[in-house]
């Protein structure tokens, strides 16, 4: 087991001399060069995903909290932070904050729930030092997400080594539902979407208490999954959407809805669940500028 053994050290307080220096200047190490052989790495990060890890249940205790960690090179990997330190490092980090990281370990990647497919990962411990940037250069990338073709995704239902990550067209939302999954007590809320892309091949991704308007929508970390005999991508704590992303790979998509009407199909949810739903949760409408 780790143990943490606390002592002056004048190396402590790396990381916040870095922070008050200009980024711009700095050598730091790019993510893939980390490697466990080696243990004075010191790292320049955007914060590009982070949620609490709940053993699989809604509302369990956290686990551990992931995040996913992207370079000026726009290379990511995947982060944990054990419980033991989420009480002292969880808060000094935030979706889209730059960062200067040091003093934390790497070891080998998961061999399961991949949200990066690269070989080694990062955990913190407590000599890990996180300090906010100064002057951080404008190339850090807002996505990080590696595209499955619709068409492809069959091939992975079932597996669950890496996560998959899609884009498409929205042209179907379902009213919020109660679905009954495995490793839950009780019946967890949801809402479908339909995607649709270039090739009008559809997926259904199911996305959990959210209303969406007819926009492009990216979405990352899903597992390719199949209920009631239907194949979907399952997105739940690890999964994000973002709406109208500005990225290379939806440029396509806006020219082709440029100049039509869409058309969006509103799926009432099962008649015997509209009750419950209503009772279970009130989900906040929001418009297109709210997301």
């Amino acid at each position: 087991m780790f143990q943490c053994h606390l002592h002056p050290d004048p190396a402590h307080n790396l990381a916040v001399e870095l922070a008050e220096a200009k980024v711009s200047k700095m050598p730091f190490d790019l993510l893939p060069a980390l490697h466990p052989k080696a243990k004075h790495w010191t790292i320049c990060v955007c914060v590009s995903r982070k949620w609490e890890y709940r053993n699989g249940t809604d509302n369990g205790p956290i686990a551990h909290i992931d995040l996913v960690l992207a370079d000026e090179q726009g290379n990511a990997i995947y982060v944990e932070i054990p419980n033991s330190e989420i009480e002292a490092k969880a808060a000094l980090l935030e979706e889209g904050g730059i960062y200067i990281i040091s003093r934390f370990r790497v070891s080998n990647s998961k061999s399961l729930y991949r949200l990066v497919d690269v070989p080694y990962m990062i955990e913190f411990t407590c000599y890990t030092k996180i300090a906010p940037t100064r002057d951080a250069p404008e190339t850090f990338p807002k996505y990080v997400y590696k595209l499955t073709p619709f068409v492809d995704l069959p091939r992975h239902a079932g597996e669950n080594r890496n996560f998959l990550d899609v884009i498409g067209i929205i042209t179907e939302i379902s009213d919020p539902a109660l679905k009954q999954l495995m490793n839950q007590s009780a019946p967890t809320l949801s809402r479908d979407i339909i995607l649709r892309d270039l090739s009008n091949v559809e997926i259904k991704p199911t996305l959990w208490g959210q209303q969406a308007t007819p926009i492009v929508i990216l979405v990352v970390g899903n597992l390719m999954k199949t209920f009631g005999g239907e194949e979907y991508l399952s997105g739940n704590t690890a999964c994000r959407w973002y709406f109208n992303p500005i990225i290379p790979e939806a440029e396509p998509f806006y020219n082709t809805i440029q100049n039509q009407r869409l058309i969006i199909k509103h799926t009432p949810a099962p008649a015997q669940q509209a009750t419950l739903t209503q009772k279970r949760a009130q989900l906040e409408d929001k418009q297109l500028q709210d997301l």
